[in-house]
């Protein structure tokens, strides 16, 4: 019993002590700094999107939609959803792109670099990285946890 306790204290005590915690500014490297420059007075485009670690397709059941699934359905799902949203992307010719729930190496997205897959993808553009979520475990749901999550906004 003592044993189980000390198990599940340790594990919310390192929990607690591995949360990240951004500083309220955080200086960002530019990647693939092509030059472009705004004009004034010339008209911009901004596109904004969650991609939902390119696990949330039509075919998903989210947990938080109320499904049973926390994670991307396969590897395989997850490579495609990436390329059609970088597809999209270099179809639409936006100014800039904003992109949410980004991972770099999160169990729910088979530890695919998504920053990096964008970058690749879309060499036309200079891109920037922010952390906002980077913790080693979330247990939730109960039964199939997200496990290590690391993503961006």
């Amino acid at each position: 019993m003592l044993a189980a306790a000390l198990l599940v204290g340790g594990f919310l005590l390192y929990i607690t002590l591995s949360d990240y915690k951004p500083k309220e500014v955080t200086e960002l490297s530019i990647s693939n700094q092509t030059g472009a420059i705004l004009e004034q007075g010339k008209r911009f485009t901004v596109t904004t999107i969650n991609i939902g670690y390119a696990g949330l397709d039509s075919e998903q059941d989210f947990f938080m939609d109320g499904g049973e699934h926390s994670r991307a359905s396969s590897k395989k799902q997850t490579e495609a959803n990436l390329a059609s949203i970088a597809s999209f992307m270099n179809s639409s010719l936006s100014s800039f792109y904003l992109l949410q729930e980004v991972d770099v190496q999160s169990s729910r997205s088979y530890m695919i670099n998504q920053a990096e897959f964008f970058s690749k993808a879309l060499k036309d553009y200079s891109s920037s990285f922010a952390y906002n979520y980077k913790v080693p475990w979330v247990p939730v749901p109960l039964f199939e946890p997200m496990a290590k999550y690391i993503a961006a906004c």
